[in-house]
């Protein structure tokens, strides 16, 4: 990832500009001299904006691993219905959180991790949709198991900090989850669980006030 930096012309074009590059697109428009984009030494010239890009890391790298059609139309939904009984399946909850675009709920079979008394939810996939919801929404979601509902706020767990909680993870869901770590397991070193820690969001929960 790119972050383009632009000198912007004493008179700006007063309507919005856009450009397209690589499949990502780039807005630029008045009082804004950041964009972002993908191929170093792009320029903007024809409006008499000089822009230079600077490599970046990306704050939460876009990986992530689609269940397919079996795992998203059967087994997801038939570990919803029997924890939405009461029956909790190897740990599982449904994870309810507001859409980011829709606002609607949206809900999502997950595995609840219980380490030294604290709760986490791994996203062993990656990036995924209730990832991407659960950020948008500042952390804020339910936990369903039956009846019960219980209110929780996520805070993000740095890569730093990753190792204790996906070796736990990976002890108790190797079978299910351990082909999405790439040899990655519960008995490799913390530098390779760090290394890890990129591809795989770790959340600890905290009730909601």
């Amino acid at each position: 990832m790119a972050l383009t930096l632009c000198n912007l012309p004493r008179h700006p074009p007063p309507t919005p500009v856009a450009t397209q590059n690589r499949g990502y697109a780039v807005k630029a428009q008045r009082g804004v001299d950041v964009a972002n984009t993908v191929s170093l030494g792009w320029r903007l010239n024809a409006i008499g904006w000089s822009c230079q890009e600077v490599a970046v890391k990306e704050a939460h790298p876009a990986r992530y691993r689609k269940p397919g059609w079996f795992t998203q139309h059967v087994f997801n939904q038939a570990v919803v219905l029997l924890t939405r009984a009461g029956i909790s399946v190897w740990g599982s909850r449904v994870l309810e959180v507001a859409g980011r675009s829709s606002g609607q709920p949206r809900r999502v079979p997950v595995n609840l991790l219980s380490v030294d008394g604290n709760q986490y939810l791994v996203s062993a996939r990656g990036n995924g949709q209730w990832v991407r919801n659960v950020r948008a929404a500042d952390g804020r979601l339910d936990l369903l198991l039956g009846r019960r509902r219980q209110h929780w706020v996520a805070t993000e767990v740095t890569d730093e900090h990753k190792p204790p909680v996906l070796r736990a993870y990976l002890r108790r869901w190797k079978a299910e989850v351990g082909v999405f770590f790439e040899g990655v397991n519960a008995d490799s070193t913390n530098e390779q669980l760090r290394a890890a820690g990129p591809n795989h969001p770790v959340f600890l929960l905290q009730p909601a006030p």
